[in-house]
């Protein structure tokens, strides 16, 4: 009876002291650590492997030929349409334009000679195209004479008044004077045309 009374009071007294310990832990204040936050941008690194490849290729190539001077871009630099990219000395090129320019000049020259040769010049165009425009008119006049009598000469020929040979005389002579009122129409055409390709010498 002795050994069971020692017994209990040992549980209790355990039982005592486990309470105790956890009112003491519950009672105790707990430790807080703070941290203040700041806004930041996140900033992720990538490292990978791998070849840079442009969206597009474009071939270049000079119009010209010459010696290249100078590069105003390189590989890689951003450029916009219209930059210049290469300088050339473009001297070779210049002095080609001289010689074309030269033999124009040439050419002119003898143009103007031919156009002298040729009596091109003001007074004798002028003179030149008031007479072919007299002689259009006076053929004209002759066309629109020879086309009454042709006429004339239909109705006769029904009417049994002239003969079939005096019917094609009557033709002959009217398209004989129109096709010389389409000549002088086409003298006087080209006339022009050739003084209006060389105004410089008017």
């Amino acid at each position: 009876m002795k050994k069971i009374n020692i017994k209990y009071i040992l549980i209790g007294f355990a039982a005592i002291v486990l309470v105790g310990a956890i009112v003491m832990a519950v009672a105790q204040p707990a430790a807080v650590e703070c941290l203040v936050l700041k806004e930041s941008a996140l900033e992720t690194t990538f490292n990978e492997m791998g070849e840079v490849v442009p969206l597009s290729e474009v071939d270049l190539f000079s119009k010209t030929g010459g010696k290249l001077l100078s590069v105003k871009a390189i590989e890689g630099s951003p450029v916009r349409k219209g930059d210049v990219l290469f300088v050339f000395d473009d001297s070779d090129l210049r002095n080609e334009e001289a010689s074309i320019l030269a033999e124009i000049l040439v050419i002119e020259s003898q143009i103007k000679s031919q156009l002298s040769a040729l009596g091109m010049q003001k007074s004798s165009f002028e003179a030149d195209k008031a007479g072919i425009q007299t002689k259009i008119e006076q053929t004209q006049l002759e066309e629109e004479k020879q086309r009454k009598d042709f006429e004339s000469a239909k109705l006769l020929y029904e009417n049994g008044a002239v003969s079939a040979q005096d019917l094609d005389n009557a033709k002959i002579a009217y398209e004989t004077a129109a096709k010389n009122s389409e000549a002088l129409a086409a003298q006087l055409k080209y006339l022009t045309a050739a003084r209006s390709r060389y105004p410089r010498y008017r």
